[in-house]
């Protein structure tokens, strides 16, 4: 259909419109993200930061020597769904198939540490501190009691009290230590400190420069977020956390081998039953591939076929045998 126009489209489309008004433009994004409706063929799939469609976060076991890495462990839904907060229902799955690891290695999306911290866990992941600098110091120094009370800040400096104030840039209320403000602004190390100068201060006012006391908000999550911040910063922990890339080797395989990049099917369901498929195929070639499958006669057979493919046609041919063999005794 050609369309001659603004005019045409005004009278066509928006009758309500005067062509005796001004001119005006009809936008089109070229990108529309988010959960909006990416395709009237596929309400399920949205827009994600690597584009449209859906995101499949797998779980797979890692450092077994001598056994094959099994996925054990995947989850289908739109590309603009975020990480955080997937580690708790991978755990609860895990957990539920009677598969919960000891340790989880996951990368920065998913940073909700303390709900797996508490199920018994070890949780490996890179946290970031904002816009806190590497040279601040992090909660992890102050001192605590069994209550979670501060008792003691790095340059020895005690607390004048605890209240519930609102947080840093939010409505939300939690504990606060609350500190003197003229001792603090004594202090040598204030720039390095993570306590909050007072509110209602001119902008671009100096910490030293302010009048009231000082506060730092101390939730559990900010404090273990300090604390694994602090560890992260080891040669330990470093070593350690380079076992989690070897996923990425497990995503390119399925996308590369498996072809799960780019999958023929549309809806939700269809793409669940298309990744699952995928990976079971996967599983069975790496198990098919490992010295303890071989010992075992049917698994010489399945991994001659992924491993082989000379020697499968020798398999093949004893396979066929023994079923030729069951169907005569059958009948």
């Amino acid at each position: 259909m050609k369309l001659h126009g603004r005019n045409y489209l005004k009278t066509k489309f928006f009758p309500c419109l005067s062509t005796d008004e001004p001119s005006f433009r009809i936008q089109v994004k070229k990108k529309v993200e988010g959960e909006i409706l990416q395709s009237p063929f596929d309400p399920e799939a949205s827009y994600g930061h690597k584009g449209a469609g859906y995101s499949v976060p797998i779980t797979e076991t890692g450092h077994n020597p001598e056994k094959p890495e099994i996925i054990t462990d995947y989850e289908v839904h739109g590309a603009a769904r975020s990480d955080i907060g997937k580690a708790a229902s991978v755990i609860e799955r895990l957990d539920a198939a009677g598969l919960k690891p000891k340790t989880l290695f996951a990368d920065g999306g998913y940073p909700s540490a303390l709900k797996i911290i508490e199920q018994d866990l070890e949780f490996m992941t890179p946290v970031n501190r904002s816009r806190l600098s590497d040279e601040t110091m992090g909660r992890d120094l102050f001192q605590f009691d069994s209550a979670g009370w501060v008792t003691e800040c790095p340059m020895g400096h005690r607390p004048k009290d605890h209240r519930i104030l609102s947080g840093n840039n939010t409505t939300r209320r939690s504990l606060h230590a609350i500190f003197d403000g003229d001792l603090r602004r004594s202090s040598a190390r204030l720039d390095h400190c993570p306590v909050r100068t007072p509110n209602h201060r001119p902008r671009g006012c100096l910490a030293r420069d302010t009048v009231g006391d000082f506060r730092l908000e101390i939730t559990p999550e900010l404090r273990l977020r300090d604390q694994m911040y602090a560890l992260q910063q080891t040669p330990e922990w470093k070593d350690r956390y380079k076992i989690r890339s070897g996923i990425e080797a497990t995503n390119s395989e399925l996308k590369r081998s498996h072809g799960m990049g780019k999958l023929r099917v549309r809806r939700i369901a269809k793409v669940c039953f298309a990744v699952a498929c995928k990976l079971i195929a996967c599983n069975i070639k790496r198990w098919a591939k490992t010295p303890i499958a071989s010992k075992r006669p049917w698994a010489d057979f399945i991994s001659s076929i992924f491993v082989h493919p000379i020697p499968f046609r020798s398999h093949l041919g004893k396979i066929s045998f023994l079923f030729r063999l069951k169907w005569g005794f059958q009948f």
